[in-house]
């Protein structure tokens, strides 16, 4: 029986979710004592890739949250006949081609997000005449409810969205993550205008640069920039040692549900404590092996319909190795069984549901006292010098009755 007195047990991850974006990836732990934690964050990094599973930067959760301006601190609009494009698909890269900068916003009419925006939008595109190089840029929208596949086709996965287009590009630039205001907008149109990009941005375009190079001598799309971005979660949680899951889910209604996919890659997934130099020194040779060998590690999971949910069914057990001086080191192996189903009531999600065995393997180490060694060698030594009698013995009664016959 597993006897193990701690009341927690450390899980270790690192998973990869290429469809879905940081700052909607959500890191939920339940067990059945009724424990109920949503959105870890303790000991819990996101890093955002793009859709060649390039690191991009860390999460904007971690990074200042964006600023939405009120419209009604700006006093009366300017005095000016721009408005905000109303796009469609069969205006979207003519309106591009005209303009040498073209802000969109992606939305849906629902989004209160998007509703807050709007009037900060207006005044935006009110004031870009003002700047002295205004007119050759221009701000638009694009209704993400009626032109679905307008959205898709750029990867749009959450509203409001805000991207930045030059020269008619359908690659577009960069994704806005800055304030929602009126300051925030024409700062962005400045540094963009004045070529004040800082060296992310340009490692980026360089980056994307070279995917549709790539792409035009494959004959196909392979990236677009910054295209779809998806998320890389890493870090350990602690649990009690019951029966429990935790799961990555989307954590925000205004993502668009069309364009939630559960494919995932498991880079690491192992539990408890990491094993120190001097502990690993002292486990036997051929466990080793089975430490760093864990049935979901490396493996990518890939779901080709949206709205599935995936599920690892993991079985946790406990090895215990016992030290000749009678210390312990408890390593933990699991075995892994996965399914995906069509998620009808809730989000979609990854979902790994663990169970620890009532059952440990125990390996105990002996130490043989030296006499037995003592016994042990003159038992061989005196059993080789019987043996060597022997054939010597027989060796001779061989040559004597051999030399009778000759004479």
């Amino acid at each position: 029986m597993d006897e193990g007195l701690d009341e927690m047990l450390r899980i270790n991850f690192n998973i990869t979710v290429p469809d879905l974006r940081c700052e909607f990836a959500s890191l939920d732990v339940s067990d059945q004592t009724g424990t109920r934690k949503h959105n870890m964050t303790t000991d819990i990094y996101k890093i955002r890739i793009d859709s060649k599973r390039r690191i991009l930067g860390m999460s904007a959760e971690q990074q200042p949250k964006p600023q939405f301006g009120d419209d009604a601190e700006y006093g009366d609009l300017p005095e000016s006949d721009a408005v905000v494009t109303i796009l469609t698909p069969d205006t979207f890269e003519s309106f591009l081609k005209q303009h040498h900068y073209v802000a969109v916003d992606f939305f849906a009419p629902w989004c209160i997000w998007c509703q807050r925006l709007e009037p900060v939008f207006v005044r935006t595109a009110k004031s870009l005449p003002s700047l002295h190089y205004g007119q050759r840029m221009r701000v638009a929208s694009v209704d993400c409810q009626q032109y679905g596949e307008l959205c898709a086709s750029q990867y749009i996965r959450a509203y409001p969205t805000i991207m930045f287009y030059k020269d008619g590009d359908l690659s577009p630039v960069e994704m806005y993550h800055g304030d929602r205001t009126l300051e925030g907008f024409l700062d962005k149109f400045k540094s963009l205008f004045d070529g004040e990009q800082d060296l992310s941005e340009h490692r980026k375009k360089i980056l994307h640069e070279e995917d549709k190079k790539e792409a035009a001598s494959k004959g196909e799309i392979i990236a677009k920039a910054p295209g779809a971005e998806g998320c890389q979660l890493y870090g350990h949680l602690m649990v009690k040692r019951v029966p429990g899951n935790f799961h990555v889910h989307l954590q925000n209604p205004s993502y668009s549900m069309a364009a939630v996919n559960a494919s995932h890659v498991v880079g690491e997934l192992w539990f408890g404590e990491p094993v120190t130099y001097d502990e690993m020194n002292r486990l036997p040779k051929d466990a080793h092996a089975h430490l760093y060998a864990h049935r979901l590690e490396g493996r990518e999971f890939i779901s080709y319909a949206p709205e599935h949910t995936y599920v690892h069914y993991i079985k946790v057990v406990t090895n215990s190795y016992v030290q000749s001086n009678g210390d312990v080191i408890n390593v933990y192996k699991y075995t892994a069984h996965s399914n995906e189903y069509k998620e009808e009531t809730d989000l979609p999600s990854v979902m790994f549901r663990y169970d620890l065995s009532p059952m440990s393997v125990k390996i105990s180490e002996k130490s043989v006292p030296f006499y037995h060694f003592l016994t042990s060698a003159c038992a061989i030594i005196g059993g080789g010098f019987t043996v060597i009698g022997l054939l010597d013995q027989i060796i001779h009664q061989t040559v004597r009755a051999l030399n009778k016959k000759v004479l």
